[in-house]
């Protein structure tokens, strides 16, 4: 945690110097790493602003999008987190395994908040489909059932 504060003051520095383009990329890393680190501890607000301080960054950085949808959901911000992830799964540039993941986790926002389970169970699907090995997403969709 220490280093990535320590990373985020100097691209902060740097970002004064060389402007905001030159440093959007690792910016919106560092912040997505310090982001990650508070919704590990359960500070999804503090997430939540970090998060969206690196996608002020970059604003379809996928780890980003996922880590935020992720933080929603566990805050139970259901519709919040559906609508992040159907955001990232509008994204045409994103790889196989992106769109998979991004299924996995629309199925798991879906399940949880028992507002649509047959939906859930067809992102799980998806995910599956597109990584047919994706275990999680089987474990998953068994459990929406």
């Amino acid at each position: 945690l220490t280093l990535i504060e320590k990373a985020i003051q100097i691209l902060g520095e740097l970002e004064t110097t060389k402007g905001k383009k030159a440093v959007g990329g690792e910016f919106a890393i560092a912040l997505t790493s310090l982001g990650n680190n508070y919704r590990r501890r359960k500070q999804y607000a503090m997430a939540l602003m970090t998060y969206n301080r690196a996608l002020g960054y970059v604003p379809r950085h996928f780890s980003a999008q996922i880590g935020k949808g992720v933080v929603l959901t566990h805050a139970k911000r259901f519709p919040e987190a559906r609508k992040e992830f159907e955001a990232i799964l509008d994204n045409e540039q994103l790889t196989q395994p992106e769109q998979a993941q991004a299924w996995f986790y629309l199925g798991k926002t879906l399940c949880d908040s028992q507002l649509n389970r047959e939906a859930g169970i067809a992102a799980f699907e998806q995910a599956i489909k597109l990584k047919p090995d994706y275990e999680a997403a089987f474990e998953a969709k068994d459990s929406c059932l």
